[in-house]
Parts: C-alpha cells; structure tokens; sequence
C-alpha cells in the first residue's frame, strides 16, 4: 500500500496595504463518487477540545474517510465513527446540515436515516464513541418516496436545545417543525403559527434581546416568540424569498438568504433589524443568494452567489462594518473554469476566518474547497509604522499592562478571544490596565486604537 505524504504550506497573496495568508486544510474535501457533491453545510468551533467540525454532503476530508461529518484539530482532519456512512444519495438525504455540542456531546442535524449504522433520522448525537439517537425517531407529514423528515438549524439557548426544519412530530411529540430539547425530552414550540408547514418551511433561528426568532422559506418571513404564540416582524422577507442565516451584529438581528428590492424587500440578500424595524445594508448583495455570515474582528463578513456588495465588484465574498461595504481582495476560483467558485459555509478558527464551499482555489492557491484565510493588516492603512504594543506579563494570570512606544497616545482596548469574539474592552485610562482574572485560559488578539493607528499584538491567558 503506498503512502501519500501531504505537505500543508502557507502562501501569501501581497497587495499594497495588506497580507493575506492562505493555507489549506490538507487535502480538503473530496467529493462522493457516486453524484460529485462536494459540499460542506456549516463549520462550527468548538471551544471545548479547540477543534473544528465541517458538516455536510461529503464522503471524504484530508484523504480520510469522513461521510458527512468531519473534525480538524489545526493539524488533520477525523471522522467521528462512520458518520452517516450509509449513503443513498437521492436528492437532499444523507445530508448533515448543523453541528453543535450540548451537555458534553456533539450533535448533528439534517436529512438523514442512518447514523453509526443505526436507524437514526434527522438528529443524532456523538458521546465521544458512538452515535445515538435524540428521543424516539422523528417523522414527517409525507415519508417516502425520497421525502423524509429533517432538520436545518439548532441553538443551544439557556442550557437547552433549540432546533427547527422539517418534521410533524420528534420523540413521540407532535410539533410543527419547530421544537426543543432539554436532554431528556421534547418540547412543542410550533403553538400559535399561522398557516404552518407544510405549507412552510423553518431554515434558521436566534435568540437575540431575550426573544426567539424564526426564519424561513416564502410566507415564513421573520418570526418572533411572544408569550406561547409566535408574531410576524414587520414586513419580513417577500416574494419569492427564503431565509439562509440568523446572526446578531452590533446589537442587530441580520437577515441572509435570497430576496431583493423589486418584490418589496428593504434590500437584496441582507438586512437588520432592531426587533421592531427594518434597516438596509447600502445595496445589500447582488444578484442572488447569501449562504452564510459570520463576525470576524469587528465585521460581518458575508459569502454567497454574490459579484457585488454595495453595487461593488467582489469575488462572493465581502465584509460589512455597519455602515458601509468592503472587499476582501479575495478571489475564489475554481481551477480550470471561468467561473468563480462558491463559498456556502465560515467559521473563525484560531484567530482566522475558515471558509468552504464549492471552490478548488483562492488568490491562485490551491485549497481544496476548505481554505484558512488570515487577512494580517487588511483594511489597518493608518497603522503607523514602527509604533510598537508591549504586553506584560505576557502570558497573564490576573492583569496584564499596555504600553505604546514613540509617544503613541493609547485611545481604546479591545480585547477578542480565539474565534474573534469580542470579550472585553475599555477607554484609555492612565494605566492602562486589563483584568483578565475572569476569563477563560487560552490565546487572545489584543487590538489597541491610538492616535497613529491601529496595532494587534496576541496575549496568552493562563
């Protein structure tokens, strides 16, 4: 049997203000043999084990046989058991749309009917050994013929599980495609929506100003729970629209997914809201279909079907601030065609932004479909050169003091955690001082403003 050895290298893409590093994850993705999908649903951090997991339609990752669910630890890709190994590829089965750990075991979701070689459809959870399922099975109002129950999106909210999709009951509770878990049972959230599916259908959920939010296909617009029944918000999404992603920026519920200006809309692809009103991004995406956003230092980056953002060119990518677009200066590829490529899934990692999706390249190098992408000083042009950040003690245990060199005069300190979460910050005082007693031991990114410009500088917290 012969070896593959498969060397993981760093390239840089260089323009005039700014670094871009792009590294593979090994091998990347490989695609089923039977129909060629390629396709990863969703990435998720978790902070637990500090690993990141890719879901989705897959059969293999780094060369290893991973069917649907896979695992990277910064160094490799593994597969939890034989995931959902059984593969019938019909159109939208054996396919892992979510992943998230709650109460120690990590739990995936989609449109599947076998998990670990077990009868296990639409939800199952990993305990570290072996896959289980999540109650008694779950139905749906049509089963057969191709057609089976599943499920789209999940929180973990106050210490339960949250999640919503395609299914009229789940462990012997009649629930309307919207439900939560609390480690031993179901509950019916699906109470008090007009018109429920399957005339509709629930893509995504938050929770956000103490509320929960549901989003969907069509009619399902934006939803919001009051009391035990749910409210419509506002004008939602018209015409023929549905909603991808739910994600809270800046204290806003942002709206992804696939609807535009001519049917009614506020925007095209992305809104927000503050729970009672509509807002618009500047033009939004064009001309179709946003699959993810995610927060990475301070912005909100958006991927998607997308060659403008703020009637801008971008190449499916581009990063918002609040008030106004920005490009990335990255360019997915797919090696050997004119088209560009499609990232449909982010996550933060170690400090950087992952991205996957249908893509073979990204700035010319190649990628695999799953790329690690670290921006270094993009978009920090007034950053003085030569001003200098010291830390110390560096590592900290309880405090950790902030010095600029050069007369730099220090104006604000934010301090972010490994997947880019902000988790502290503070005006200039006079001695400049953190309290990191609280906080959890890991790596942090110090980001510093102050008179001369921007300037980062990484703490260890022990």
């Amino acid at each position: 049997m012969k070896e593959i050895l498969i060397f993981i290298c760093s390239f840089f893409y260089i323009t005039a203000n700014a670094q871009i590093e792009i590294s593979p994850l090994s091998s990347g993705v490989e695609s089923s043999p039977s129909i060629g999908r390629l396709g990863v649903n969703r990435l998720y951090t978790d902070t637990v084990d500090n690993v990141l997991y890719a879901v989705g339609g897959f059969s293999s990752m780094g060369g290893k046989k991973c069917f649907g669910i896979a695992k990277w630890d910064g160094q490799s890709w593994d597969s939890l058991g034989s995931g959902i190994r059984e593969f019938l590829f019909y159109d939208g089965i054996q396919n892992v749309e979510d992943v998230i750990r709650f109460q120690n075991d990590i739990y995936i979701c989609g449109a599947f009917y076998k998990c670990g070689g077990k009868d296990i459809f639409g939800i199952a959870r990993w305990n570290g050994t072996q896959w289980d399922s999540v109650g008694t099975r779950m139905r749906f109002f049509n089963e057969g013929n191709f057609s089976y129950p599943s499920v789209k999106d999940m929180e973990v909210i106050n210490n339960e599980l949250y999640v919503v999709g395609n299914f009229t009951s789940i462990g012997n509770v009649i629930t309307i495609g919207v439900a939560k878990w609390d480690g031993q049972n179901w509950t019916d959230l699906s109470q008090g929506i007009v018109n429920p599916y399957p005339s509709n259908s629930y893509s995504s959920l938050m929770f956000y100003k103490n509320e929960l939010y549901l989003a969907g296909i069509g009619s399902v617009g934006l939803l919001k729970r009051v009391g035990n029944t749910w409210v419509k918000v506002g004008p939602g999404v018209k015409g023929d629209a549905w909603v991808n992603r739910l994600e809270v920026y800046q204290n806003n519920l942002y709206v992804a997914g696939y609807f535009q200006t001519p049917a009614g809309n506020i925007d095209n692809s992305l809104l927000y809201t503050n729970g009672a009103f509509y807002f618009g991004t500047a033009g939004g995406v064009l001309p179709s279909n946003l699959f993810d956003i995610q927060e990475y230092k301070t912005e909100l980056y958006a991927c998607g079907q997308m060659d403008f953002a703020g009637f801008q060119p971008v190449s499916r990518i581009a990063k918002w601030n609040g008030s106004q677009w920005y490009n990335t200066n990255l360019n997915i590829q797919v090696i050997g065609s004119s088209k560009a490529g499609t990232p449909t899934a982010m996550e933060v990692y170690n400090e950087e932004l992952i991205i996957a999706g249908n893509f073979s390249a990204v700035n010319g190098v190649q990628t695999w479909h799953i790329a690690s992408i670290d921006f270094g000083t993009v978009g920090v042009s007034n950053l003085s050169q030569g001003v200098g950040i010291k830390l110390f003690p560096n590592p900290a245990q309880t405090q950790v003091r902030i010095e600029l060199d050069k007369n730099a005069k220090l104006q604000e300190i934010r301090l972010f955690n490994a997947i880019g979460q902000l988790v502290l910050q503070q005006n200039a005082t006079t001695e400049n001082i953190l309290d990191v007693s609280k906080l959890a031991k890991g790596m942090y990114v110090v980001h510093v403003q102050s008179d001369k410009g921007i300037l980062r500088e990484k703490l260890m917290v022990e």
